[in-house]
C-alpha cells in the first residue's frame, strides 16, 4: 500500500493570504464609500441668473456644481440644469475673485427658479501715510507735484486703487484739479512712494478749465476702489492731509 504524505501549510502563508484577501475587501469598500453616484435622470429642471454682488452685472463664466454635474454660466450669467430627479439637491458656485456660494434647492418639472448674488472678493484697507506738496509755493496755470506714501492690499483683477489729493474747494477732474495715483490689478500689497503731478488749474464746466486763483489751500486725499471702471467702494473721502498750498 502506498504512502500518503501530508502536506503541510505554513502559518506564514496562511497569514500571507487572509492579508491579501483583507486588503483586496478593504480597497473594494474605499472604492465603494468614495464613489458618488451619478445624478439620476429625470425631469427636473433648476435655472437662473447669476449676478454680481456689488455692481449687480451678470457674471459669465461661474462654474455651477451639483452632485457631480458641472455646468458654466453663459456671458448674460444665465445657467440651466435639466434632466435631473426631482428631489433636494446642494447646488455650488465659484469663480476667481468671488466668494464660493452654496445653497440648497429642490429640483421640480416646473423649472425651479435659483437666482445667486455673487459677493466679489475686495482687497483690504488701504493706508495713507502722508501727502505733502514738493514745492512750499506753485505758480498758478502751471504743473506741481505732489509727495506721497501710501500702504495697499493686493490687488486682484479687475480691480484698481485710486488714491486722489485734490485742493479744498477746487473741483477735482482728473487729470485737471488734483494728483492722482493708480494701483491697477496685478499690484502686490506693500507701501509705495513717489510723486504725483497735477495741473494747478480747476473745471470750470464740462471741458472748460481755469487757473487756481492766488491763495492758500488745504491738501485732500480720496481714496476709491474701481472694479471694471465702475466705483465699488470708497475707504475715504476729502480727508485732511495735515498739509496747504500756496498758490502763486
Amino acid at each position: 500500500m502506498a504512502e500518503v504524505k501530508e502536506k503541510k501549510i505554513s502559518p506564514g502563508a496562511v497569514i500571507a493570504v487572509g492579508l491579501g484577501l483583507g486588503t483586496l475587501a478593504a480597497l473594494a469598500v474605499a472604492a465603494l464609500v468614495l464613489r458618488r453616484p451619478p445624478t439620476p435622470p429625470g425631469e427636473g429642471i433648476i435655472w437662473g441668473f447669476v449676478t454680481d454682488g456689488l455692481t449687480g452685472e451678470a457674471v459669465p463664466d461661474v462654474k455651477i456644481t451639483l452632485n457631480g454635474l458641472v455646468r458654466y454660466t453663459a456671458w448674460a450669467g444665465q445657467y440651466e440644469i435639466r434632466d435631473i430627479a426631482c428631489q433636494q439637491y446642494q447646488i455650488q458656485f465659484s469663480k476667481e475673485g468671488y466668494e464660493t456660494v452654496t445653497r440648497d434647492v429642490v429640483a421640480t418639472a416646473e423649472m425651479t427658479e435659483l437666482n445667486i448674488s455673487l459677493p466679489p472678493i475686495l482687497p483690504s484697507e488701504p493706508e495713507l501715510i502722508y501727502a505733502e506738496p514738493a514745492e512750499a509755493q506753485v505758480a498758478s496755470g502751471r504743473t506741481a507735484y505732489i509727495n506721497y506714501k501710501v500702504g495697499i492690499p493686493d490687488i486682484a483683477t479687475g480691480y484698481s486703487l485710486i488714491f486722489l489729493f485734490p485742493l479744498e474747494g477746487v473741483r477735482c477732474w482728473t487729470p485737471y484739479g488734483c494728483a492722482n495715483v493708480d494701483f491697477r490689478a496685478g499690484a502686490t500689497a506693500g507701501y509705495y512712494e513717489g510723486s504725483a503731478a497735477w495741473y494747478v488749474k480747476y473745471q470750470v464746466y464740462r471741458f472748460i478749465f481755469a487757473n487756481i486763483p492766488p491763495g492758500v489751500y488745504r491738501l485732500l486725499s480720496t481714496c476709491e476702489l474701481y472694479r471694471d471702471g465702475t466705483l465699488v467702494k470708497t475707504y475715504w473721502r476729502n480727508v485732511d492731509t495735515g498739509q496747504t498750498i500756496t498758490v502763486v
